[in-house]
């Protein structure tokens, strides 16, 4: 009896020891699998993330560089016609045969030359004389060019202007220096005579292809007689 109780003793410690085993098998092998899987995962999120600033980034620089390269596009072209505005006839040939004319070209030297306020007010007086003797000759060739009927409604125009001349450069004074002072109202007066030489000039251009003779101005400044 004693026999078969140390034998059945034997084999019940022998299955003990069996299912030990095997039961601590699939728990190294989970632990092992478990602390393998960690490390694959954040290589690859890491290596994601790593990659992203650098394609989230080449469109901002991009945008940056292009909206200073076009900050304020066209500035100096502004400046440049502030005081000179280009003549509005819809005829882009006599918009650029006016844009060159000599009064144009030596008030633009003097006045981009000027080292003061006194020195830009007296270009814009010196342009305002040669536009006022320019309005008269070209008036005279004008009406030498055109028809009986055109010249009649040609005189008829430059007759309103010279008459409405004093008031509206009343006005124009008065609204110039209101609004910028002595600078702008010398300014103002000049544009007013060579808005209406332009007018001439463009009835001379329609009718001969070409503008009035401009006075020769000499390198002090002067027109030539």
């Amino acid at each position: 009896m004693k026999f078969y109780r140390i034998l059945a003793l034997c084999l019940l410690c022998a299955m003990l020891l069996c299912a030990g085993g095997c039961s601590k098998k699939p728990g190294a092998d989970e632990s092992s699998m478990s602390s393998k899987a960690p490390s694959s995962a954040p290589e690859s999120v890491s290596s994601q993330e790593g990659k992203k600033p650098v394609s989230s980034k080449a469109p901002a620089s991009s945008a940056d560089e292009s909206s200073v390269s076009s900050e304020n596009p066209g500035e100096e072209e502004e400046k440049k016609n502030e005081y000179l505005p280009e003549t509005d006839t819809g005829d882009e040939q006599f918009k650029k045969a006016f844009a060159g004319n000599a009064i144009d070209l030596q008030f633009e030297q003097e006045y981009s030359s000027a080292t003061s306020g006194t020195l830009l007010i007296a270009a814009c007086s010196d342009a305002t004389e040669r536009w006022k003797s320019f309005v008269d000759s070209a008036y005279e060739e004008v009406l030498a060019l055109a028809s009986e009927a055109d010249a009649q409604s040609i005189r008829a125009s430059q007759e309103e202007w010279n008459q409405s001349g004093d008031q509206r450069l009343a006005e124009i004074r008065e609204q110039a220096i209101a609004e910028g002072g002595a600078l702008k109202a010398a300014r103002a007066v000049m544009l007013f005579y060579r808005e209406r030489a332009a007018e001439l000039c463009y009835l001379h251009y329609t009718l001969a292809g070409d503008l009035p003779d401009f006075p020769e101005i000499t390198p002090e400044g002067g027109a030539m007689g």
